[in-house]
């Protein structure tokens, strides 16, 4: 279950970060242990949702209900496609249980996936990252049962030492920068 607010800039242009709207999304993946492979992957989002949270401190963050429009997305192909369910969420809410944690390109969200700068025959990348967040104790319902039911015993906190293993959520404020030059001749894509 995620509540946030994203945009996306392509080829230059302003983006007001305050004006993007929030959405919920739910997300439902099936797998199985082992072999350990992916089965099947489905989620639902809308913006007619209401919420707050405190950007500053990330010590809380809150959003009432929703309904979202699930969709399958085949996992050979990545087709989306509508399933004809809903999904109610209940209120959610996110009490922070950390101390705030703050990193650039080397934190816990980019998983080493973006170096600051790369550059090779055919583009030149750089990319800065602002990664604030703090783990979090969270409440909710998806079809009136509490996400609390969902999650196992303890959460993966080994990226965050100190997190207490029943904070399941996070609260963050994160921003990425991407910049993609192609410099390359007519082998480069």
């Amino acid at each position: 279950m995620w509540y946030f607010r994203n945009g996306v800039s392509i080829a230059g242009g302003s983006l007001g970060r305050a004006t993007q709207p929030f959405v919920a999304l739910y997300t439902h993946l099936r797998y199985q242990v082992s072999p350990g492979e992916d089965l099947s992957f489905e989620f639902g989002v809308t913006t007619d949702v209401v919420g707050s949270y405190d950007k500053i401190h990330l010590t809380s963050a809150h959003m009432d209900g929703a309904t979202v429009e699930m969709n399958d997305v085949d996992l050979q192909t990545g087709e989306v496609t509508p399933t004809g369910e809903t999904v109610t969420l209940g209120p959610f809410t996110w009490t922070a249980a950390t101390s705030t944690y703050r990193s650039g390109n080397d934190g816990p969200d980019l998983d080493d996936l973006m170096p600051p700068n790369v550059r090779d025959r055919c583009h030149t990348t750089v990319s800065q990252a602002h990664q604030k967040l703090t783990r979090a104790y969270v409440t909710g319902t998806v079809d009136g049962v509490p996400i609390s039911t969902y999650y196992g015993e303890s959460a993966d906190t080994t990226e965050l030492p100190g997190a207490p293993e029943d904070a399941h959520g996070a609260i963050f404020n994160s921003w990425f920068r991407l910049v993609d030059v192609a410099h390359g001749g007519k082998n480069c894509l």
